[in-house]
């Protein structure tokens, strides 16, 4: 499992790392805490998820 930092899936989604941050708050897209400093994760494989349904919702 790999696992991507907000800005990386911001780059990935070409948006805003604080559009990341409310999709996440809003259950939209899950994320993993690691640790203190380290903030927030997201797995490859949500992403992938998250961007499937966000094409099926425009089909």
């Amino acid at each position: 499992m790999k696992l991507l930092r907000i800005d990386q899936v911001a780059a990935r989604l070409n948006c805003s790392r604080s559009w990341i941050y409310s999709l996440i708050n809003d259950g939209k897209l899950s994320a993993l805490k690691l640790g203190v400093k380290k903030g927030l994760r997201i797995a490859e494989e949500s992403l992938d998820s998250f961007i499937k349904q966000r094409i099926s919702d425009f089909v």
